[in-house]
């Protein structure tokens, strides 16, 4: 248990305190995995999310699982068959993939499936958002500060939004 964090930054060192109501533990970079086999974590995790969504979504829902691109690998192809079985098992969900691209170029319909995997880019709809694409998006409004709110029209159509990710560094960061 820690009360303050302290991480190198650029030549220096900057220190963070830590809000007293969390158990914080450092984990060293030798120790072993957390949860066990990589494939009992994804089950646990798959299980527990649809345990959560139990009382939000409604049977045949429209789901759109937002998943990252290329450039933020996070397991997909082990994770989507798991999680759309699992979705279509309890909800009998309507789902559809939309690859978060952010600003990224639409990559070759090879990279995307194998991004998502055979079996998943063979039986849902998969489609690459395109931030320059005006016909895909939809508007949302704005912010308080006035920004423009635009996303990708997809959000709009579904009745509940999965999002899937790692936790990643940037490498910009």
């Amino acid at each position: 248990s820690a009360s303050a964090l302290q991480l190198r930054y650029g030549g220096g060192e900057l220190e963070f305190e830590l809000p007293q109501n969390i158990k914080w533990q450092v984990l060293h970079k030798n120790l072993p995995f957390l949860y066990g086999p990589e494939d009992q974590a994804i089950d646990d995790g798959v299980y527990s999310l649809v345990r959560q969504l139990a009382s939000r979504v409604a049977k045949d829902a429209k789901l759109l699982l937002v998943v990252p691109d290329h450039t933020r690998r996070c397991r997909l192809e082990i994770i989507l068959p798991k999680l759309t079985n699992e979705l279509e098992q309890k909800f009998n969900a309507q789902i559809e993939i939309l690859i978060a691209n952010g600003s990224h170029v639409l990559q070759p319909e090879p990279v995307v499936r194998d991004l998502v995997g055979e079996a998943i880019y063979e039986k849902y709809p998969v489609q690459q958002h395109d931030c320059y694409d005006e016909k895909a998006l939809h508007d949302f409004g704005e912010t308080s500060a006035g920004t423009p709110v635009r996303l990708n029209s997809k959000i709009k159509e579904a009745d509940f939004i999965i999002t899937i990710g790692g936790v990643l560094y940037h490498y910009f960061a």
